[in-house]
């Protein structure tokens, strides 16, 4: 990698580098922005995930950044270019900061703050460098406050204005740049509110603005300073509508697109390309991660990452019978049929059978089979079949129950579904389907009563494994094989803690097991059976991980792409072999060493990854070194962090310190796993040896 133009080289030289081992939980369905900011250093839109990575907007395309573990619902830079992120932690109950350090996440430690309270809304407050925080209601007490808080970056602080917008929860907040002050509009206590405050810093004062929007909520403000007007997008009429404030009054405008619309999405100006996008918003059935982007007068719709469907619970998911699909059906008060097709949500259908949760669904003889579960008035025993298009009702089939739970036994030839809860309590009946009708097995040795307990089949042994679930006197973690006659219990050594979902991995060749360990819809811990015992299997994302991903109480199934999905509320998280990533090790050389990091996950086949360099003395010569492996050798005060002499790129700097050197990734197999080590040298001001080094940058080209 020597010169500018060393792309191919250095991914040549490195070809023979060491393969990384292990998987990863990765959220793989399209994304719900919540909160973002603009990057002044990287002159990017960021968008951290919840639990799971950034998404970068450079004005063309979304990007996932490589820097797992955001749980932030906002977003903000402070000074000296830190981005933090503040959302409610442990239940609810606080407020924990978090900071993302290169590639990583870190919660900050910061005593004391306000106690979370729902729709206690937050604005970065640039004037003054500090994050303010407003209002919000107690978790069920119905009980709505008026406090005013900051956070500087170190400290909390409740301040004690003169005058105050009265108790409410979820307040619309923007801070506008040209007259320094944050606005405020709307929110609700027991109704919605339509008033409009202003705070300087000290104190807030009332607008009474000659024109304003409908009272709003939740709905997202940004200003735009090129214009000078501060902007509130906010449903009016069924759709959503855009609103201007000049500081003296509120001016309607063209409103966004969408004919039906609830509060939500995010606001957020970009002022490298001067335009306000509209990241996201919701209908009344689901979430639409749409980018729309706002020039002071028109819409452009810039990128569009897919549907989400509405939040549920309870729901119900099978493979469709092809096995290139997913649908989701129900969930709590809701009948809506989704299909998942390995990268977006359609919506197929609305009607049929009641709102149920925890029915049972499979897929059998060319079509979708739906049982029971819990409708309004309790246990449900309806049986019903989708052909693709259309619902048929159908007779015949088990009493009403609950969270009975099924599989489809190829080998067999059925579909196996064993107990669920009844108004007599859990049973411990077998039932066979094979698509036309339906038996009752009589078996002589059955596992204990039970309902909600996980089920797979595993095709390499023709066998339906089942584990756990809730029995007459509480949760059961037990392991049974039905055969298509008989019942056998296994006795292995090890088991999962909890009883959760699972379903079988043709990568893995093994039935995988994920459970919440709080059982409360966080993070997943995981196992996979061999066919004799539970093995546990170790997974960046997992609940030993310093960044959990939840799965939303989620649903095991076989996913298009043959690896383990959980589909959740609102997400889809895979098992993922050969994940890409880009780390950090080591330490930096010099107060002022650079910054390495990489623009996104080094991915087979992305052409924009870059490497990129900040905090670099402007126009000025810096260096980046690549080798396969990485070291720990002496240099003259500072540490070398990768075996020396292998290749090495020099750059010019940025008027701002910037530099960025272009790595794009073949799509070849043979670097899936491949290792990749990076460290960078600029000039310093403060070290005795005239140049400072960074950490190292570990990439490893993934999936």
């Amino acid at each position: 990698m020597s010169g500018t133009n060393a792309v191919a080289p250095c991914l040549a030289l490195l070809l023979t580098a060491g393969a990384a081992t292990g998987q990863e939980l990765r959220d793989i369905g399209p994304p719900v922005l919540r909160g973002a900011c603009f990057d002044p250093v990287r002159q990017r839109i960021v968008a951290p995930g919840f639990g799971n990575y950034s998404r970068d907007w450079d004005g063309t395309a979304w990007r996932q950044a490589p820097d797992l573990g955001s749980r932030g619902t906002f977003s903000s830079f402070l000074t000296n270019d830190r981005l933090v992120t503040l959302s409610e932690r442990s239940g609810g109950l606080t407020w924990t900061p978090a900071e993302r350090i290169g590639h990583a996440w870190q919660d900050l430690l910061i005593v004391g703050g306000p106690i979370s309270r729902w729709g206690m809304t937050r604005v970065h407050d640039a004037a003054r460098d500090e994050i303010l925080l407003f209002g919000g209601g107690d978790w069920g007490q119905g009980a709505f406050w008026d406090e005013t808080w900051s956070w500087n970056g170190l400290t909390w602080s409740q301040r004690s204005p003169v005058h105050s917008p009265s108790p409410r929860a979820c307040a619309c907040l923007a801070f506008d740049a040209n007259r320094q002050r944050v606005v405020l509009f709307g929110g609700r206590d027991t109704q919605l509110l339509d008033d409009t405050w202003e705070w300087d810093g000290t104190d807030w004062t009332l607008v009474p603005t000659p024109n304003r929007p409908s009272p709003a909520w939740n709905s997202p403000m940004a200003h735009d300073p090129v214009r000078g007007r501060t902007m509130l997008v906010a449903p009016s009429g069924g759709a959503l509508a855009l609103w201007e404030y000049d500081g003296i009054t509120w001016t309607q405008r063209l409103s966004p697109p969408g004919t039906q619309a609830l509060p939500s999405g995010t606001l957020v100006f970009d002022p490298a390309r001067n335009e306000t996008l509209l990241l996201g918003h919701y209908d009344t059935v689901s979430y639409h991660s749409q980018t729309w982007a706002w020039n002071g007068s028109t819409w452009t719709l810039r990128a569009d990452l897919g549907t989400v469907p509405e939040f549920a619970v309870d729901f119900a998911v099978t493979p469709s019978p092809s096995g290139n699909t997913v649908l989701r059906f129900g969930g709590q008060g809701s009948s809506a049929l989704w299909e998942w097709d390995g990268v977006d949500w359609t919506l197929l259908a609305l009607g049929g059978p009641a709102p149920r949760a925890l029915a049972s669904f499979f897929s059998i003889a060319g079509a979708s089979f739906l049982f029971g579960g819990n409708g309004i008035a309790g246990p449900l025993g309806d049986m019903w079949r989708w052909d693709g298009v259309t619902w048929t009702q159908l007779q015949g089939g088990p009493s009403p129950r609950i969270a009975a739970r099924s599989t489809v036994a190829v080998g067999q030839g059925r579909a196996v579904l064993f107990g669920g809860l009844a108004s007599g309590g859990p049973n411990a009946e077998t039932w066979t389907f094979d698509g036309f009708v339906w038996q009752q097995a009589n078996v002589t040795v059955q596992p204990a009563p039970r309902y909600a307990q996980a089920m797979a089949y595993d095709p390499l042994r023709n066998r339906v494994v089942m584990f756990g679930g809730q029995g007459m006197s509480g949760t059961l973690l037990d392991t049974w094989e039905w055969d298509g006659t008989s019942w056998t219990q296994c006795f292995p050594t090890t088991a999962p803690a909890r009883s959760g979902s699972m379903a079988f991995d043709m990568g893995r060749q093994r039935i995988v097991h994920g459970a919440d360990p709080a059982n409360n819809g966080g993070s997943l811990t995981l196992f996979e059976f061999d066919g004799t015992n539970w093995q546990p299997l170790p997974a960046v994302g997992d609940a030993a991980s310093p960044a959990p991903i939840g799965a939303y109480s989620g649903l095991a199934v076989t996913g298009p792409s043959g690896r383990v999905q959980w589909i959740g509320g609102e997400n889809v998280v895979e098992l993922v072999p050969t994940p890409a990533s880009a780390t950090g090790y080591g330490s930096a050389c010099g107060s002022d060493a650079p910054r390495l990091t990489a623009s996104c996950l080094p991915r087979l086949g992305e052409p924009s990854f870059t490497l990129e360099l900040s905090n670099c003395p402007s126009n000025g010569p810096v260096a980046i070194a690549g080798a396969d492996t990485s070291a720990n050798v002496p240099l003259l005060g500072c540490t070398l962090l990768l075996t020396p002499g292998q290749a090495t790129v020099f750059l010019s700097t940025s008027a701002t310190g910037i530099a960025a050197y272009p790595l794009p990734i073949p799509a070849a197999t043979s670097l899936l796993g491949q290792q990749y080590h990076f460290q960078a040298a600029a000039l310093s001001l403060v070290t005795a040896n005239g140049f400072a080094l960074s950490a190292g940058l570990r990439c490893v080209l993934g999936q």
